[in-house]
């Protein structure tokens, strides 16, 4: 016997001698006692149980609703309309947001009906003066101008207000934004600009009219974002030849040797003595006689 083969002789004795009884008495046992199913299969097989029946309940349900009639339908639509673009912050410390609107104050509010002729930025301080005057002492003041805001819009603007996406409008800030861009767009803007720039005193116009004129026009235009002594310079150019020279004489040599803050303070003072004697001194104008 060779040396390889000892090893194999050594381990015969483990095999068990009667190999194919004991087979089928395991196959025997195994067939009398038939294992238990897993309880993850277990598991699998209600939720799939469960899905079904849902999927069974909820197309009957979907079948019973398309038995309503279109009357029906139409009315079940009301309960998920869109909701107000307006979500309102969290009050500010030692104030309330729970409070009612009162009737003297929405009779006050100015009315905005976005028309062109109308002027959103005139609008917007007119509102906030109300608002501000009749704010109790208790309540958010923020907050009251964004619950009174649609009460001050008409028409087209109430309609443009209600057509904004839910969560546009998170604060007065962003209300005031979303009302300029739409009612006061940066052509218009542009467009005021350029009067501004170009603004030119008329032949017979006085002076306080023509300064008058000039400050309505930057008033109307809060975005024109020009510095104190441009304005100034250009309203120092559109003034007639003659009006240029008394006003510098009123500055004793030249306005641009004044600073911003007194030129504007000559400049005011200038236009209220004049007009507090316009028209003392003139003459009228002798009629021409005629003959029939």
């Amino acid at each position: 016997m060779t040396r390889s083969s000892q090893p194999v002789r050594e381990h015969i004795s483990d095999f068990d001698g009667d190999f194919e009884r004991t087979l089928r008495r395991k196959k025997k046992l195994q067939e009398s006692n038939p294992p238990s199913p897993e309880p993850e299969l277990e598991e699998q097989e209600v939720e799939v149980e469960e899905k079904a029946t849902a999927q069974v309940g909820g197309q009957e349900q979907g079948i019973a609703m398309d038995n309503r009639t279109l009357k029906e339908l139409a009315a079940s639509g009301l309960d998920n309309a869109a909701p107000l673009c307006i979500q309102y912050p969290m009050a500010a410390q030692g104030k309330t947001e729970e409070f009612e609107l009162k009737s003297s104050l929405l009779h006050h509010i100015p009315k905005f009906h976005g028309l062109s002729m109308e002027d959103p930025n005139k609008h917007l301080k007119e509102f906030e003066v109300v608002c501000s005057s009749m704010t109790p002492v208790t309540v958010d003041g923020s907050i009251l101008k964004m619950k009174a805001f649609p009460f001050s819009l008409m028409d087209k603007a109430k309609g443009w207000l209600y057509e904004l996406a839910p969560g546009t409008v998170t604060s007065w800030e962003s209300m005031k934004r979303a009302f300029l861009e739409k009612f006061f767009p940066t052509s218009r803007i542009i467009l005021l600009r350029k009067k501004i720039s170009g603004i030119q005193q008329s032949q017979g116009e006085s002076f306080p009219s023509y300064y008058e004129r000039f400050k309505s026009l930057v008033a109307s235009c809060p975005q024109h974002q020009m510095k104190e002594e441009l304005l100034l310079q250009y309203f120092y150019e559109g003034l007639l030849p003659l009006e240029r020279q008394m006003l510098d004489a009123s500055a004793g040599g030249a306005l641009v040797d004044k600073t911003p803050r007194d030129a504007k303070t000559l400049i005011a003072n200038r236009a209220l003595n004049a007009q507090q004697y316009e028209g003392v001194g003139q003459r009228d104008t002798p009629r021409p006689h005629h003959v029939n």
